[in-house]
């Protein structure tokens, strides 16, 4: 085999160069120099292997066999090849290649040579051919330089593995010094939550029991009060009518201010329950508007109520829903002077849900009163803030009407705002509550002997979305029933030709009928309604029903009906 030409060889020392890529992972970054270096010089194969503590590791190969790999993976420090190479700084020609696994049908010349930094041995370089004339001076030569090439990436990826190591071990105490600074910060925060948590129930106990202490001498001045003032005692002069009638309103005003301060902090504790039922819009609009009438006659305000039947059904805790609508009629009466106006109106709108919008009804309260200025339009959200101003001042209040309408609409899943141009402005607040998914349908059989009353039951409930069937007495009652079976039954237990306890026991005897969920109506009260539990009523009522508790009630048995079907 002729001997290597220098410009080939300058050649391969190029490609050499070009191929050694400085990298922590030396395996990857050594192949591509191993084999520019074995393809160039007609090599039967070269390793590289790096010093350790524990001896020479196998970083990269390349012309060899898998087996030679596995086996030269690990040299000891004394192996023949090592020591021999470490006598000299250069190349030292070892035929046979002692210490190294053999190769079939081949007597490997090799030629071994340390990768040295300064005084400290990082590697070992071995270029492995078929006889020693192969390895010439030049060849030698290109070795050598190729050796220092390779100490210096060799030098480099251990630093950058040390480095790596000292980053790493660095993070890894920085993430343990962290993990504690988390624990005790989380254990603070517990025992921090843990006393608010005793203080919040302190607070609750405390206003419980103040609640209990305060509501019961007021009821009493109050009721009697209301006694004083009827003249059940007596007749009272002019200037005693006013003394008295300060009295009773104070005492009013006084536990209006109790009965909110405990719903805001029912609110806060996350114990305030909403008592949901459906009921139309418009007959909640309307009870509100009609409760506030007389205060806005009494300043000769003009109040209106914009709403008509196609308003959709709300599902609210009707209590609360009242709350709301008189807490800012009330306010809205209050802030307009004599002679002006109040409006109510309501329309279709939507809310941003999780995800996207959802159907939602808005209700508008507005005024002619004092206005609200930009800046403080949300301040009178907030607990005991008032609007300030000589004009606003010469109001009573708290401020605390207005923060409870806002805990109470997002408590119902709403939100409420308000728009004024400034003083003197007039203000607008624009309540947003969902609407509720479709009902379940249902066919609803009314019973009941009193025209009147089968009316109004009958349009509350077509209000309401269910389809409606009638009967007028006991007899009808059974034969509705036998005709087509209801989805649920409203039966009054005074009727004609038979009671509504004997269609309740005929109906037990019926396994078609069985199942109908009923609601009882009476009007003897108690000890009735539970006979008709007992007879196979699911629920009774006791007249005058509102449409929400009667809605609230269809709808409940209703869904249990549902729910059992599915099982």
């Amino acid at each position: 085999m002729p001997e290597t030409r220098p410009s080939d060889l300058l050649a391969t020392l190029a490609d050499l160069c070009a191929s050694i890529e400085p990298s922590a992972d030396p395996p990857g970054g050594f192949h591509p120099c191993l084999r520019a270096l074995s393809e160039g010089l007609s090599l039967s194969g070269a390793a590289l292997w790096e010093v350790g503590a524990d001896g020479l590791t196998l970083r990269a190969q390349h012309g060899l066999p898998p087996a030679w790999a596995e086996e030269a993976a690990r040299l000891k420090a004394d192996a023949p090849v090592a020591v021999e190479a470490s006598r000299g700084r250069g190349v030292a020609i070892l035929p046979g290649a002692p210490g190294l696994p053999p190769l079939p049908g081949l007597a490997p010349v090799a030629a071994a040579v340390p990768l040295r930094v300064g005084t400290r041995t990082v590697g070992l370089l071995v270029a492995l051919g078929a006889r020693p004339k192969i390895f010439g001076k030049a060849v030698r030569d290109l070795l050598a330089a190729a050796a220092a090439l390779l100490a210096g990436t060799l030098a480099f990826a251990q630093q950058l593995r040390m480095e790596d190591a000292r980053l790493y071990q660095h993070l890894k105490d920085y993430s343990a010094d962290l993990e504690e600074k988390v624990r005790e910060r989380t254990a603070a925060l517990e025992a921090a939550n843990l006393e608010l948590t005793e203080a919040n129930r302190h607070k609750s106990a405390f206003l419980a029991n103040m609640s209990h202490e305060l509501r019961t001498p007021l009821n009493s001045i109050i009721g009697f009060s209301e006694v004083l003032e009827d003249g059940t005692f007596g007749p009272l002069t002019e200037r005693q009518r006013l003394y008295v009638q300060n009295i009773l309103s104070s005492g009013e005003h006084l536990l209006s201010l109790i009965t909110d301060i405990l719903d805001l902090s029912k609110i806060e504790a996350g114990k305030m329950e909403l008592r949901l039922s459906r009921f139309p819009l418009g007959e909640g609009l309307a009870e509100a508007v009609e409760v506030i009438r007389g205060q806005a006659m009494g300043k000769s305000i003009t109040l209106t109520l914009e709403a008509d039947a196609t308003l959709p059904i709300l599902t609210a805790d009707p209590g609360k829903f009242r709350q709301i609508c008189l807490n800012l009629l009330s306010n809205a009466v209050k802030f307009t002077p004599d002679g002006g106006r109040v409006s109510v109106a309501a329309r279709a709108a939507s809310l941003e849900g999780p995800r996207g919008p959802i159907p939602a009804v808005e209700i508008a309260v507005a005024d002619t009163g004092i206005g609200i200025e930009a800046a403080d339009q949300e301040r009178v959200f907030r607990e005991f803030e008032q609007v300030e101003g000589s004009y606003a001042r010469k109001y009573a209040g708290t401020g605390l009407g207005l923060a409870l309408t806002r805990k109470l609409v997002e408590l119902h899943g709403g939100a409420i705002r308000v728009e004024s141009a400034g003083a003197g402005c007039g203000s607008t607040f624009r309540m947003r509550l969902p609407l509720p998914p479709p009902v379940l349908e249902g066919e609803i059989l009314v019973v009941d002997d009193d025209a009147e009353l089968l009316q109004g039951l009958t349009e509350t409930l077509a209000r309401l979305g269910y389809g409606v069937r009638v009967a007028r007495d006991g007899e009808e009652a059974l034969a509705a029933v036998a005709a087509a079976r209801p989805d649920c039954l409203i039966l009054d237990l005074h009727l004609p030709r038979r009671s509504g306890l004997q269609v309740l026991r005929a109906l037990r005897e019926q396994s078609r009928a069985r199942e109908v969920p009923v609601v009882a109506l009476t009007g003897w009260g108690e000890q009735e309604g539970r006979e008709a539990l007992r007879l196979g009523a699911q629920e009774f009522l006791t007249r005058p029903v509102s449409s929400s508790i009667l809605a609230a009630t269809v709808d409940r048995l209703l869904q249990k009906a549902a729910r059992e079907r599915r099982r």
